[in-house]
């Protein structure tokens, strides 16, 4: 009697191992976005702490996010987003002295950042 695998039993195992790599990459795909989610809700969070540092200090928000005021909070520079390509860029703009806008593009849409579905996160000035 030969000993050995039959062809048969051989593709199972192929198929099998096909089947749980393509789960693993696809939950870490995931993880990967989710993470760069939340990096730039935490970036946003501080970039916004430093513009209201300058309005309080001025009485006005800053032209761009290269004025002393911000770049001083930020010691190894202004964060910038975790991909930095394409419309994956955060943009400031100062509406006025006293209003700005400020935007990331998320990779994941979700209700809670916005209600519209286009997966940019703003920040207003705090009222």
């Amino acid at each position: 009697m030969k000993k050995g695998f039959t062809l048969i039993e051989l593709l199972i195992v192929v198929v099998i191992l096909g089947i749980l790599i393509a789960l693993v990459i696809g939950a870490t795909t995931g993880n990967r976005a989710r993470s760069n989610d939340e990096r730039r809700r935490a970036d946003m969070a501080r970039i916004q702490g430093a513009l209201e540092g300058c309005f309080a200090d001025t009485g006005a928000y800053p032209a761009n996010l290269q004025a002393a005021c911000v770049t001083s909070a930020f010691p190894a520079g202004v964060p910038t987003d975790p991909t930095n390509a394409g419309a994956n860029v955060y943009t400031y703009v100062q509406n006025s002295p006293t209003t700005y806008t400020l935007t990331a593009q998320m990779e994941r849409i979700t209700n809670q950042e916005n209600i519209n579905g286009t997966g940019l996160m703003t920040l207003n000035e705090k009222q």
